[in-house]
């Protein structure tokens, strides 16, 4: 892979991220019913202000 392509990599897995960002953000402020699809069933953990939740269960609670 040349610098050239890891540039363009690193460029579209930059915007992917911010999507994602967006969509979480939203499901936690607006639609935190939905939260839990944004997680696996097994090895999901979520810190927020320092605490983790493990679980896609625990975390839609």
């Amino acid at each position: 892979m040349t610098a050239a392509d890891l540039d363009r990599l690193d460029e579209e897995i930059c915007k992917e991220a911010s999507s994602f960002t967006k969509i979480f953000y939203d499901a936690m402020d607006r639609k935190r019913d939905k939260i839990n699809y944004l997680y696996c069933d097994s090895g999901a953990t979520l810190v927020w202000n320092g605490n983790a939740i493990s679980g896609s269960d625990n975390i839609f609670k």
